[in-house]
């Protein structure tokens, strides 16, 4: 894929569900047809999980940890949960539909959205004077300031 060229968010699940399947950042860059530093930009942007090193064919997530952990009423989300949050944010759910699919409350799917969501700009925020600006008074000739 040339340079500088919109990839689509689909492109990025795609990559995203191939390294965690276990497959290295380089080969689900080439498989998704990307460049392998654009995948390994993606990777580190996305929160930065650990990854095996090696070669071999050694690679996906380092420690995955319980994937399927115990969920429901009063406990964590468990991680087919938090890939259902992504898939309806993707589709332009909202977050009480979302949670009526979980058997959840839309409060605990908004609470998870605002916990992890990564915001990545391509250029500096700005950072604005906290209090108001000194008033410029105009000079009157003969008048005394």
């Amino acid at each position: 894929m040339p340079s500088g060229v919109a990839v689509g968010r689909s492109v990025k699940r795609e990559f995203f569900d191939l390294v965690c399947r276990g497959m290295t950042t380089t080969e689900a860059s080439v498989n998704v047809g990307v460049a392998r530093r654009t995948g390994w930009l993606w990777w580190r942007h996305a929160g930065g999980v650990k990854l095996r090193k090696g070669g071999c064919g050694l690679g996906g997530v380092a420690a995955v940890g319980n994937p399927v952990g115990i969920g429901g009423r009063g406990h964590r989300l468990d991680a087919a949960e938090r890939v259902e949050i992504m898939r309806g944010l993707d589709a332009g759910l909202s977050y009480a539909a979302i949670g009526r699919r979980l058997g959840r409350d839309r409060s605990v799917i908004w609470r998870e959205v605002q916990r992890n969501r990564l915001i990545i700009t391509p250029w500096p925020i700005p950072v604005l004077p906290s209090g108001p600006a000194d008033p410029k008074l105009p000079t009157i000739a003969g008048c005394v300031t």
